[in-house]
């Protein structure tokens, strides 16, 4: 049990960096397409907004993967 517990918070920890990435990728990918000075600001606002997000949610379920195993 402990050791499955251990790697679901590694695969989180995987999943978490995963996203960021993507988002990172992402706003590449806006910064040197986007011509638009206020479309790209915004552009890459959401991005970044997103990956927080995401990045919280995935936090938070690490969390309540150690509080509820006790590990």
């Amino acid at each position: 049990d402990e050791e499955n517990i251990e790697d679901l918070k590694n695969s989180l920890k995987a999943t978490k960096e995963s996203i960021s990435n993507n988002f990172n990728d992402l706003a590449q990918i806006v910064e040197n397409t986007v011509k638009d000075e206020e479309i790209k600001e915004d552009a890459l606002n959401l991005v970044n907004n997103l990956k927080h997000e995401m990045s919280n949610f995935v936090d938070s379920a690490r969390e309540k993967v150690s509080l509820e195993s006790g590990l």
